[in-house]
């Protein structure tokens, strides 16, 4: 899974690179990660992935 988020997140511009990717909490419908980049002036990121096999009511 860490080498499909690096690739995914690879597509974003983001500014700086990337110090580490790591999951936030426990999503019951979607996965949401924690994206840092090197250095205190650059930005963090949260990724969500949908769940996409969920069903609609």
């Amino acid at each position: 899974m860490s080498k499909d988020l690096n690739y995914i997140v690879s597509k974003f511009q983001l500014e700086g690179d990337i110090e580490n990717i790591r999951p936030l909490g426990e999503g019951f419908i979607n996965d949401t990660f924690f994206v840092k980049t090197f250095g205190d002036t650059h930005p963090v990121y949260l990724l969500q992935i949908t769940n996409k096999h969920g069903r609609t009511i």
